[in-house]
């Protein structure tokens, strides 16, 4: 199968983009994976610098969060691919979500929803998530909590919960 993964990688910062990289890892045991990550996830106040201590994954680096066009290509391009993973990570990355998949349409979408509502309040977080995600064939979730929220969230998308793998390693 050819898929797409479509989220943070190494080096960006964090366990999101750790479990971005096992799960490709994993995904290329058995497919063909193309992976496409953020060249500027957030405003540049906002956003966090590279881990240093992390592996580099080969991603092809294109999404930007001030570029409607690069989401807009980049669902162009998962038309190509037979399975389209994206990371739903917060609400701020909406936009590029909901674009990309709703331009891959008709191939397949499944979302990994991390964080249905981020730690922190932001505005029209509900609207954006449904948005972004109404149009996934299949959104998962690593906690029965968040599985809750997504399928509260999203009525008409199946929502399924797997629990997070409890080998992945996590770098510090």
């Amino acid at each position: 199968m050819n898929i797409g993964f479509i989220g943070p990688m190494p080096p960006d910062p964090g366990g999101i983009a750790q479990h971005g990289a096992r799960l490709v890892e994993a995904l290329r045991a058995n497919h063909d994976v193309a992976v496409v990550s953020w060249a500027s996830p957030y405003p540049r106040a906002g956003g966090r610098g590279f881990d240093e201590d992390s592996p580099v994954m080969s991603a092809e680096r294109s999404l930007t969060w001030w570029n409607p066009w690069s989401w807009y290509q980049t669902g162009l391009r998962a038309r190509k691919w037979d399975l389209v993973v994206v990371q739903y990570v917060h609400p701020f990355h909406a936009g590029a979500v909901g674009t990309i998949i709703r331009v891959a349409r008709p191939t397949p979408s499944v979302a990994l929803v991390h964080n249905v509502r981020p730690h922190e309040w932001f505005p029209f977080q509900g609207g954006l998530a449904r948005w972004a995600m109404s149009r996934c064939s299949r959104v998962v979730a690593h906690s029965r909590h968040v599985g809750e929220i997504a399928g509260r969230a999203l009525p008409g998308v199946p929502v399924e919960v797997i629990p997070h793998p409890p080998n992945l390693e996590v770098s510090r």
